[in-house]
């Protein structure tokens, strides 16, 4: 079973780190979607990638870009 098929946002399955080192804020929230294998997260990074777009073009862009990537490597795979 896929992971985003069970548990919620209480189930630790990641650890965010900054990679410079520095430490992450203690009170601040992430969520980590995994693009290549969660169907559902391909639309919320559509939706982010929308939303940014007017203060960071080339975000955006990039975002569209992963998006496509991961729909080109489904195809590939016979996945969609």
């Amino acid at each position: 079973m896929a992971s985003y098929k069970k548990g919620g946002l209480d189930m630790k399955r990641y650890t965010v780190q900054k990679s410079n080192g520095k430490p992450v804020d203690p009170k601040a929230k992430y969520l980590v979607l995994r693009a290549d294998k969660d169907p559902h997260a391909l639309i919320a990074l559509e939706a982010y990638a929308e939303s940014v777009c007017l203060e960071n073009e080339q975000l955006s862009d990039d975002i569209n870009a992963l998006i496509d990537e991961v729909q080109k490597a489904r195809l590939e795979e016979g996945k969609e």
